[in-house]
């Protein structure tokens, strides 16, 4: 392959092109610069988090009413994107449970700049990251926000055991995004929680834990 160019009229009165100067074949020729376009949101860390253990109700949750929340506190200049959601459920006893509540990621909205209830630590994906935006959590407890509830993105089915005896696996599922450039974004003001949608089984002794892979941005657009 060699070096060749296609000649432009002279200069005239239109819009100027970013280009490089230089001699090709003898020749003085533009070389045309172009910069690929950068994403507005920029990743500044990311971050593991565990639920703990949770155990099922015989209940269904209130209204207004989760076991774990990921906010982003109304005040927020940062962007959270959720990209990977991890349920477990297991038998905690040798309880015959044969309901099969499910267990939802339901979105919401709130208010209240002061969130405050019993947050989980996180666990950073690479220890090079910076340490997250103090403006959000993953909490156990709703306090400082005032709720409003939106629609279910997810939702797994615990374990369920036919008879009194006995024991299985336990039961394992994700949540990841058809689309890897569209994990669940949450903007300031926003959040989702895990919540029991359904009644389980009296004396419900089952056992579930939820795993969130979180990424902040930097940049709200």
């Amino acid at each position: 392959m060699t070096n060749a160019y296609a000649q432009l009229p002279a200069d005239g009165s239109g819009r100027k092109v970013d280009a490089l100067q230089l001699t090709v074949g003898g020749s003085l020729v533009l070389q045309q610069r172009m910069i690929a376009r950068q994403h507005e949101r920029t990743l500044t860390t990311a971050y593991w988090f565990h639920s703990g253990a949770l155990t099922v109700a015989a209940a269904a949750d209130s209204a207004l009413v989760g076991r774990v929340y990921v906010e982003n506190d109304p005040d927020s200049s940062v962007l959270l994107a959720v990209t990977r959601i991890r349920f477990k459920s297991q038998l905690g006893s040798a309880l015959a449970t044969p309901t099969s509540p499910r267990i939802v990621i339901r979105w919401f909205t709130f208010t209240g700049n002061t969130p405050s209830g019993s947050a989980i630590t996180g666990v950073l994906q690479d220890s090079t990251f910076a340490a997250k935006n103090s403006n959000w959590d993953v909490r156990t407890a709703s306090t400082g926000m005032t709720i409003t509830e939106g629609g279910d993105i997810a939702g797994f089915y615990v374990i369920a055991g036919a008879t009194a005896v006995g024991y299985t696996a336990a039961s394992v599922d994700e949540w990841v995004p058809a689309d890897p450039t569209r994990p669940i974004i949450i903007r300031a003001g926003q959040g989702i929680m895990v919540k029991q949608a359904d009644a389980g089984t009296t004396s419900d002794t089952r056992r579930f834990s939820v795993d969130f892979d979180i990424e902040e941005w930097s940049v709200a657009v």
